[in-house]
């Protein structure tokens, strides 16, 4: 067997994993009533980038696209193709490791390629139309983002392998920051910009495949990856857009969380309603992945509603704060569904009344940075102070709705 064939079967394997994983949590039917819509609305905004219709692009600056830019670099891995059982004979051949490092490199070049490609489409409007560059400009630019990102997606994951985690993490951010300071220098000095790339992007090569390959570790990231995306996978196939493949996931409370490290009680009456309360605010605070979702969300959430034109705003504000409700629904579900609830004698309480509270409690500081950066962008300051209030009527009616589909039997 060649190293290429040998590619071209952990290749196919690869892609008949992810297929069956797609065809076992949703039908294809829904993903196309989910992207039609979407499609045609994206295509409309795109058309409207093109025709200078948006005003909101005038107020970004070439800056901030250029950390947008960084931050999608960022994201993004790519396999080994190694299985547990090649230590048995494969890990004895070193052509044909080396001859498999080479075409998932080439392949991941490959990928990298396209991907870079659709983003860089997709935001050259902003670049061509607003930021008055010439195309050819903007395609050095392009070609300089795609040598950059191959040249991290190895440097990412060879850090990830050797490094010790605070230190692959340091090397990373300080490898984005170079990356910045190159994009922010390439709009007046490209042609030197692409050279130092590609001087990188043939050094990150070299180093790779110079140095031997720690096979667990190579296995145990390729897992970690597939995990990831089959849990983002069941995310979106769990209630379309629904978190509730929180309930299934791996959330364990850290030895040491962020904060009450050594609190006492929160209340100074204790009622077995007190009680809850004070079981959900610790249990979500003390939870590192729910506070960075919620994290990730409202600030995601404050990043559309300030960037997208008027006539969408308000859209997406109403549909952020349902998703806001809907994610307080899953965090309820999953803590009341703890098997330490059934070790202890509960007094009996009304856990829907204390589920639409929690709900309003959660909801106020998401609901408060959507309501501020809507008002603002609508009404100007009069909006600030308008907006938020028509938010907590808001919330409050979603806290209520969904405090009435949740758990409460314990």
């Amino acid at each position: 067997m060649t190293g290429f064939e040998l590619f071209k079967k952990r290749l196919q394997h690869h892609y008949r994993f992810y297929n069956r994983l797609s065809h076992t949590t949703v039908d294809w039917t829904v993903w196309v009533y989910i992207f039609i819509p979407f499609f045609i609305v994206g295509a409309s905004f795109y058309i409207d980038l093109w025709l200078k219709v948006p005003i909101w692009p005038e107020n970004v600056s070439a800056e901030f696209m250029l950390m947008v830019v960084v931050f999608l670099m960022y994201l993004g891995s790519h396999y080994a193709f190694l299985f547990n059982a090649d230590v048995l004979y494969l890990w004895q051949k070193i052509d044909l490791i080396n001859a498999l490092n080479r075409y998932r490199i080439g392949y991941m070049a490959l990928i990298t390629f396209v991907k870079t490609s659709l983003f860089m489409i997709l935001v050259s409007p902003i670049f061509i139309q607003y930021f008055n560059w010439d195309a050819l400009t903007y395609l050095k630019f392009s070609i300089l983002v795609y040598i950059l990102s191959t040249a991290k997606e190895l440097l990412k994951r060879e850090a990830k392998i050797r490094l010790s985690k605070w230190t692959y993490r340091f090397s990373i951010l300080l490898l984005m920051i170079v990356y910045f300071l190159m994009l922010l220098k390439s709009v007046t000095n490209d042609w030197a910009m692409l050279m130092v790339s590609i001087v990188i992007l043939v050094s990150s090569m070299v180093i790779v495949l110079s140095k031997p390959q720690k096979f667990y570790l190579e296995i145990e990231i390729d897992t970690e990856q597939r995990n990831q995306f089959t849990q983002l996978i069941l995310m979106q196939s769990a209630h379309i857009g629904a978190p509730e493949w929180m309930t299934q996931s791996n959330n364990q409370v850290s030895k040491r969380p962020w904060i009450f490290r050594n609190s006492q009680k929160l209340y100074s009456t204790y009622t077995p309603q007190f009680a809850y309360q004070e079981l959900m605010i610790k249990t979500l605070l003390r939870r590192k992945k729910w506070v960075l979702l919620y994290l990730q969300f409202t600030f995601g959430g404050v990043a559309l509603i300030v960037l997208f034109p008027s006539w969408y705003k308000v859209l997406i504000y109403l549909i952020l704060l349902f998703f806001i409700g809907q994610l307080a629904r899953s965090y309820w579900n999953q803590i009341v569904s703890e098997r330490f609830l059934e070790l202890f004698y509960w007094k009996p309480v009304e856990l829907s009344n204390v589920s639409k509270k929690m709900f309003r409690l959660m909801m106020v500081p998401s609901s408060l940075l959507f309501s501020i950066a809507l008002g603002y962008k609508l009404f100007s300051y009069v909006g600030i102070i308008t907006v938020p209030i028509i938010g907590f009527i808001l919330s409050f009616i979603i806290a209520d709705f969904f405090s009435r589909r949740v758990i409460i039997n314990i």
